[in-house]
């Protein structure tokens, strides 16, 4: 097993982790009790018996769309899941890697399939190097490889052909085409569907992979218990059969699978599953398909507002949005477009299934505006009931009370197995009996309009993220909100870059709008104009053509520290107007 390696203090403090007991801990007690099915191909095949004609997923590749019943979809699955044992030879506990830079059916079909036969799925993010996969491929132990013949748009490769260069002698089984070039076709199967095999909760199910920028990724191990989180987020958000859940989050993520996929079949509802995310396009099939709840993260809640003329939201009520960082001015933005809508934002991270926590559902509207569109760190919300948080010192695991900042950790059910074959970073995460995330932030004690008190809780950065100068620690985000202020900036990060003397100094990473110009003299007298201190100032500004993100939109800050190379030793006298 995976995890077989870990000593007996790490097992106990991973243990005490899924308990939740720490006294750092805020929150309900986690709902512990039993799931309604052991896999959530158990689930799919009950709601077919229950329902078989019932239209579950609607799919929509460019301009054509499909409809799937339960029936369709569990057959599809099962059949899968006979392929994969036959034709390939997997059987419980061995991995598949699957391969598709956007969504499609026959990923939902792969992994219902996987999970009755008890076997891994470990997805790989297209927009990574091929570094990155032969890392995935060969760490992850994958037996067999399921990749789409497609060259999609943006792309200068045919999914297939990398996937078949670095195959390294495992079969490669072919979605889409038009000739046969992989081991066997999975979307042309023609053998018999296979029997439920229910395996357990326990089950290893999910392997999804880290997006760091530095090193080799972790690869964070979840189990069919993946539905603990399932069940908290239909809870707190009341979400059932009526609802429609409406998704264009890439499937080799979590959010798109447990947000969207799980959730709309744990509730009951219809899935609406977009091959990609085209802004103008989200909204009017929103409105056609009655979608009532989709899951966002905040650069496509800009992307809307951006694109011009605007449909209405339909019947669209509930949007979860996490994942990147939500700016007051997204939010703000965002609200001014479409004042019907309140953005559930919340926190989450693999390691926690998807989600930790989130916004009330019942926020009235001043608490909105205090808790989301006024505040300078907009509120993350309070554990939902699979994961309890808290605020501990990084360094002992001590605990911060409210208002005090530190480490956000996390405990309870939803969180995941462990990682993949890396005991060191196990003892490392959970040497404290919670889990450390390595998100900085802190709660408030709120008091609602009932007179009960919440722990809202609130992200100010990365640790590894702030900025430490001369013993002062300042928050990137805080930083990035500020210089989105700046006229004619588009997006913007602050980064900390080395410097002899303080350690590190305060700089300015910002992508100008079409025709903008920005001036080191102008960025220093929109800060002084704030309030900031020299110290806390951006130094140095360097202008960039693009700020990348990964595929759930993620700044990826850490990739321009080139930028700064040479300023170790620079001396930045303070303008004349400073003083």
């Amino acid at each position: 097993m995976p995890l077989d390696r870990l000593d007996e203090a790490t097992r106990a403090a991973m243990a005490r982790a899924r308990r939740g007991d720490a006294p750092c801990l805020r929150g309900p007690p986690a709902d512990e009790s039993p799931l309604p099915a052991p896999s959530p191909t158990s689930l799919l095949l009950r709601r077919a018996e229950r329902d078989p004609g019932g239209a579950s997923t609607l799919f929509w590749d460019g301009e054509e769309r499909s409809v799937l019943t339960s029936r369709e979809l569990a057959d599809r699955a099962l059949r899968v899941s006979a392929a994969l044992r036959r034709d390939l030879g997997l059987v419980a506990g061995d991995t598949i890697a699957v391969a598709d830079l956007y969504n499609h059916v026959d990923t939902l079909a792969l992994y219902y399939g996987a999970w009755n036969l008890g076997v891994l799925v470990a997805p790989l993010n297209l927009r990574e190097d091929a570094r990155r996969h032969r890392f995935i491929l060969e760490h992850s132990r994958a037996k067999a490889i399921v990749a789409r013949d497609r060259k999609d748009p943006g792309t200068t490769e045919n999914t297939l052909d990398r996937m078949l260069a670095l195959a390294d002698g495992r079969p490669v089984a072919q979605w889409g085409g038009t000739e046969a070039r992989g081991a066997f076709r999975l979307d042309r199967i023609e053998r018999a569907p296979d029997s439920e095999r229910a395996p357990p909760p326990t089950q290893p199910a999910l392997l999804v992979y880290t997006s760091g920028t530095t090193g080799d990724p972790k690869g964070v191990l979840l189990s069919h218990r993946m539905l603990f989180d399932v069940r908290a987020l239909a809870a707190h958000h009341r979400l059932g059969a009526a609802d429609v859940f409406q998704t264009a989050m890439p499937l080799f993520h979590v959010n798109a699978i447990v947000s969207s996929m799980l959730l709309s079949l744990y509730a009951g509802g219809r899935l609406v599953l977009l091959r990609r995310f085209e802004p103008e396009r989200f909204l009017p099939i929103a409105a056609r398909e009655g979608a009532t709840q989709t899951s966002v993260v905040p650069a496509m809640l800009d992307a809307l507002v951006r694109r011009g003329p605007r449909e209405p939201p339909g019947t669209l009520t509930t949007i979860f949005c996490g994942a990147g960082q939500l700016y007051p001015e997204v939010a703000r933005a965002f609200f001014d477009a479409f004042p019907s809508l309140r953005i559930r934002h919340g926190w989450g991270m693999s390691e926690t299934t998807c989600w930790g926590c989130h916004l009330p559902r019942d926020l009235s509207g001043d608490e909105y505006r205090r808790l989301v569109l006024d505040a300078k760190f907009p509120s993350i919300g309070v554990p939902n009931r699979a994961i309890r948080m808290g605020i501990v010192d990084p360094a002992t695991g001590e605990g911060k009370g409210s208002g005090e900042t530190g480490e956000i950790v996390c405990a309870g059910p939803g969180l995941m197995e462990g990682y993949f074959e890396n005991p060191e970073a196990n003892a490392r995460a959970f040497r404290f009996g919670v889990l450390q995330t390595g998100d900085q932030g802190y709660f408030l004690d709120h008091e609602r309009p009932d007179g009960t008190l919440a722990p809202m809780f609130h992200i100010t950065g990365r640790l590894k993220e702030v900025i430490e100068r001369g013993g002062e620690k300042y928050s990137t985000l805080e930083i990035d909100s500020d210089l989105l202020k700046l006229p004619g900036v588009a997006r913007a990060l602050a980064y900390g870059f080395r410097h002899t003397r303080f350690g590190q100094e305060v700089g300015a990473v910002v992508m100008l709008e079409r025709g903008a110009t920005l001036t080191i003299e102008t960025l220093w007298r929109h800060f002084h104009a704030l309030g900031y201190p020299w110290d806390k100032a951006p130094k140095s500004l360097k202008v960039v053509d693009e700020i990348p993100t990964t595929a759930t939109g993620k700044d990826q800050r850490l990739r321009f520290a080139p930028l700064f190379d040479g300023l170790e030793d620079a001396s930045f006298p303070r303008p004349a107007f400073w003083r």
